[in-house]
C-alpha cells in the first residue's frame, strides 16, 4: 500500500507492516519517518537492529539476504535497513527482494531507504510489487504554507510555541532548509525553558548561527558570485560546519538545475515545473539566470563531483571533502 507521510503516524499505531521503503530527497523528512518506524519497531519488541549501506566497500548481497533469511530460536526480533544507492539493484537481488516479501518472517521488519523515485522505477514490477505486499512512503518537498505547519509541529514536540509573525518569519529565515530548522529548534531546547518563544529571542540565537551560512552559499552559488562563494565556504570550514551539511546543500542545487536544464532542451515551461517543484519565488530569477551559463553536461559532471565527496565523507575513498567542495563550488560560478 502507499501511505503519505502525514499518515505514516496514525498507521504505526497498529500492526507493523512487514516492510516498508522510503523515498525522496527531502533528507530530514526521511529520517524523521525511519526514526517514527524505529520507535513503534521497539515497542513491538524488535528491538536489534542491523543496517545495510549499499555504498559500503564491505556492502555484500549475499550477506545481505542472509540475515534477512536466516531464523533462529534464540535471536531477537530484529529490524532491518538496507539504504540504496542510485537505485542500483542487480536482477538477482530483485527477484530474492520479491521472494521476501511475498513470504516475509515474522520476526524480521525490513526498511528500504532510497532517493526518489520516478515513475519509470515505480511502474517496474518488483517495486510494484513491493508496494502490493509492504509499505511504501514516497517523501516530497514542502511547500511554504507547509513547511509552516511543519515547523508549528516540531516546536510543539519541543514544548516551544510561538505567534504567527515570529513563526512566519522563522519559516521566511529558514526557506525550506530542513535540517537547519531542526538545529535551531536544537539550539532553542539547550538555551530556553519550554514556552512560548519571542521575535527577539529567536533572532538572537539566529544571529550568527552558521547552520545559516549554507544558504548564503547557496544564493552565492546560483548568482555565480565566485568570490562570495569561496568566502562562505571558507568560514563554514573555518567555524566547523559539517561537510556532509554543506554538500547536501549544494547538492540539492545541482540536482534542481540539471532537471531543469533538460526540462529545458525538451521546450518545456521552466516558470511551471518550478510552481511545480515547489521552488520558493525568491529563488526563481536566480536560478533561471545559473541556467543561462550552466549546460546540462556541466551539470550532469558536477553531479558526479558530489557523489565522489558522498564516498569521500563515508570513507570509501581518500582525499579531501573540502578541496572537492571548493573545486565543486569554482565550477559552478564560472
Amino acid at each position: 500500500m502507499k501511505l503519505k507521510r502525514e499518515e505514516l503516524s496514525n498507521h504505526l499505531k497498529k500492526e507493523l507492516s512487514p516492510a516498508y521503503w522510503i523515498s525522496g530527497d527531502e533528507t530530514q523528512l526521511i529520517e524523521q519517518s525511519r526514526q517514527q518506524i524505529r520507535n513503534s519497531a521497539k515497542q513491538q519488541g524488535f528491538v536489534e537492529r542491523c543496517t545495510f549501506h549499499q555504498l559500503d566497500p564491505q556492502f555484500d548481497w549475499s550477506q545481505f539476504f542472509g540475515e534477512i533469511n536466516t531464523e533462529s530460536l534464540f535471536a531477537e526480533k530484529q529490524l532491518i535497513e538496507l539504504k540504496l544507492w542510485n537505485f542500483k539493484v542487480p536482477k538477482e537481488a530483485q527477484e530474492q527482494l520479491t521472494d521476501y516479501i511475498e513470504k516475509p518472517s515474522p520476526n524480521k521488519k525490513l526498511v528500504v531507504i532510497s532517493e526518489r523515485l520516478t515513475p519509470a522505477q515505480r511502474n517496474l514490477k518488483w517495486v510494484k510489487n513491493f508496494d502490493k505486499h509492504g509499505v511504501s512512503i514516497q517523501i516530497w518537498p514542502l511547500s511554504k504554507m507547509q513547511q509552516q505547519y511543519w515547523l508549528q509541529d516540531q516546536l510543539s514536540n519541543a514544548g516551544f510555541s510561538m505567534d504567527r509573525q515570529t513563526l512566519a518569519w522563522f519559516n521566511d529565515q529558514t526557506e525550506g532548509h530542513l535540517l537547519a530548522a531542526c538545529n535551531t529548534i536544537e539550539k532553542l531546547k539547550l538555551l530556553c525553558k519550554p514556552g512560548k518563544i519571542n521575535h527577539e529571542t529567536l533572532s538572537n540565537i539566529l544571529v550568527g548561527d552558521t547552520n545559516f551560512d549554507v544558504f548564503a552559499l547557496s544564493d552565492a552559488i546560483l548568482s555565480g558570485d565566485r568570490k562570495k562563494c569561496l568566502k562562505v565556504l571558507t568560514s563554514l570550514q573555518q567555524q566547523g560546519t559539517e561537510p556532509s551539511l554543506t554538500l547536501w546543500a549544494i547538492t540539492k542545487d545541482i540536482r534542481l538545475l540539471y532537471l531543469l536544464s533538460i526540462k529545458r532542451t525538451k521546450g518545456e515551461n521552466l516558470e511551471s515545473i518550478m510552481t511545480k517543484e515547489k521552488i520558493w519565488k525568491s529563488k526563481q530569477p536566480m536560478i533561471l539566470r545559473s541556467l543561462g551559463r550552466l549546460t546540462t553536461e556541466k551539470l550532469q559532471n558536477i553531479l558526479s563531483q558530489t557523489n565522489k565527496v558522498d564516498r569521500l565523507l563515508k570513507g570509501v575513498q581518500p582525499g579531501s571533502a573540502w578541496q572537492s567542495l571548493t573545486q565543486i563550488v569554482i565550477s559552478l560560478s564560472r
